[in-house]
Formats: C-alpha cells, structure tokens, sequence
C-alpha cells in the first residue's frame, strides 16, 4: 500500500494467528503510507511472529505487548525508517528474537522492555545505521543484542540495560586456596624430607668412619 494515508491499529488482540511460523498476530508487506501506527496492541500467543513488516516505511509501533511466539516478537524485513518504540509492557519470551532486523536500515529501537526470550534480544542481521537506545535487554538466553552480516553503522547507546557482570563465585576462590595449600604443603614435606634424608646419610656416614678407626 502506497499513498499518503493514514493507517491506525490500536487498542487491540491478534493472539493464537496462523499455524506456521510464517504467520504473525499482524503482517504488513509494503506499507509506505504518510503515517502507520501500531499501538497499544496485544500480539501475543501466535504460531509465528508477532509483528511482521516486509518492505515497510515509517511504521511505529508503541505501547504494545509482544510475547510468548512461535518465533521473534518483531521483525522488520527490507524496511527502512520503522520506529519501534515504548513498548513497556514487554517483548518477552518469545521463541526467536525479541526483535530481529534484515536487510533493514535507519530503525529506531529505543525505551522497550526486551527480556527472556529464546535467543539474542536485539538482531542485526545485514542491517545499518539503526539507532538503540534506552532499551532493557537483560536476561535473553544468548544475550543482550548481535550484529551480522554487513551491518555497520548502528548506535548501541549507554542508556541499555544490559545484564549484570557476575561476581567471582566464592566457592570457585576457595578451591583455589586450598589446592594452592595442598601444594605447598606437599613441597614444604619434599623439603623437610629431604633434609631429614641428608642428615641420616651424613650421620650414617660418621658412625661408619669411626668403626673402621677402632
């Protein structure tokens, strides 16, 4: 769809869609229109994906809930200057990606809740100059975010939540004195074996000196 319409979805479910994870709760493909929002919807529990944009232009999607998919809760395919945006009530535990671009440039993704989905938060699949920011990218199984590709140029910002850097584990620190204790141990008796050896050699020695004298 090309013209200078407006398309507005908003205060809506698209659940249980499709029954291959082609499918998604919504699917745009060609959609250029002056203004297209995606607001505050619930697009969750589907086979496929949640939302689907093919060769899509100035599309925003805001406010909406994307969880629990057969495969990634957003993704964006050949489409350019899309803004992905505020989705506070989470982009959760989703089968693929939180949200995956390919093939898709000059994106905005900033202040989304992107957590415990099944493989990276973010992908960057051949796609550049997108712009990340305020996003909570913690706890996805394989990570907060990855590019591939010939992505470039994307802008990873400070304001992302990424997961936390975990603590030395105590217990790791204690296995690690302890076999440094056994080893010293072991080397402080060679030594003082050694010693000791020497000592009943040497006196060993003297007592047989002083019998061939008498």
């Amino acid at each position: 769809m090309n013209s200078n319409a407006y398309l507005i979805i908003r205060n809506s479910e698209f659940t249980n869609s499709g029954s291959g994870t082609s499918d998604a709760g919504i699917r745009l493909a060609y959609v250029t229109t002056a203004t297209t929002e995606l607001t505050n919807l619930n697009c969750s529990y589907n086979n496929g994906y949640g939302i689907y944009l093919s060769n899509c232009d100035s599309v925003h999607i805001e406010d909406c809930t994307i969880s629990n998919n057969g495969f990634d809760g957003i993704a964006l395919l050949n489409s350019d200057n899309n803004y992905i945006e505020n989705n506070n009530e989470t982009i959760n535990y989703n089968s693929g990606y939180g949200i995956s671009l390919s093939d898709s440039d000059s994106n905005e993704i900033n202040g989304n809740i992107i957590n415990y989905n099944d493989e990276y938060g973010i992908l960057l699949s051949d796609s550049s100059n997108n712009n990340i920011n305020y996003n909570d990218l913690r706890y996805n199984i394989k990570g907060e975010y990855i590019e591939q590709g010939s992505s470039m140029g994307n802008t990873f910002g400070d304001g992302n939540i990424l997961d936390p850097v975990p603590d030395p584990v105590p217990g790791d620190n204690m296995f690690l004195i302890i076999v440094i204790a056994i080893v010293s141990i072991i080397a402080l008796a060679a030594v003082i074996g050694g010693v000791a050896l020497k000592k009943r050699s040497s006196k060993t020695k003297k007592v047989k000196e002083k019998k061939s004298e008498l």
